[in-house]
């Protein structure tokens, strides 16, 4: 990493020194449930490998899924409603299902009481307000395309809701 800056210490450290770092990885992005290997190397034989699980603050980023408005119909569609608790909004950024990215084209959301599609002409929709809800829809005959795989009753669908800030959503919900 090039842009590394010293918040504490030196780039030369004598025997039971430490330092504290900071850098900035352009184009990163890191989610709650993704971990970083970190190894660190000297001009010596020193060296040092860590794992870092990341962390979202949840009192800034708290996304809940809406059991009641959440569902998965094997004919007609799967819908996920979820609310921000926290307290910064946020904007979605991903959504995964059965481990596969939904790319958010092929997604409508409910929108000052419309169905609109998720595309960069109506950027405002992907936000998520403070106290605020959102609700997205895909057809289950677009996922079967997406998955490559039949849906049918009893399925279990693995969700993931990623926003930009880190937070994300797991849920699972079962066909009916």
């Amino acid at each position: 990493v090039s842009n590394m800056s010293y918040l504490y210490g030196a780039p030369s450290l004598d025997l039971q020194e430490c330092a504290i770092v900071s850098f900035d990885i352009p184009g990163l992005k890191i989610n709650k449930s993704n971990d970083m290997i970190v190894n660190v190397t000297t001009t010596s034989a020193a060296k040092a490998d860590k794992v870092l699980e990341a962390y979202v603050d949840p009192v800034y980023y708290d996304l809940r899924i809406d059991d009641v408005g959440t569902s998965a119909f094997d004919i007609a569609n799967v819908t996920l409603s979820f609310t921000n608790y926290g307290q910064q909004n946020v904007t979605l950024e991903s959504v995964y299902i059965n481990n596969t990215y939904i790319p958010l084209s092929n997604l409508y959301a409910n929108f000052e009481s419309t169905w609109v599609p998720l595309t960069s002409n109506n950027l405002e929709a992907f936000e998520i307000g403070i106290g605020n809800s959102m609700e997205i829809t895909i057809s289950v005959d677009d996922l079967e395309v997406i998955l490559g795989l039949a849906i049918d009753v009893n399925d279990e669908l693995v969700i993931v809701i990623r926003v930009e800030e880190g937070a994300e959503i797991n849920h699972q919900e079962i066909v009916i």
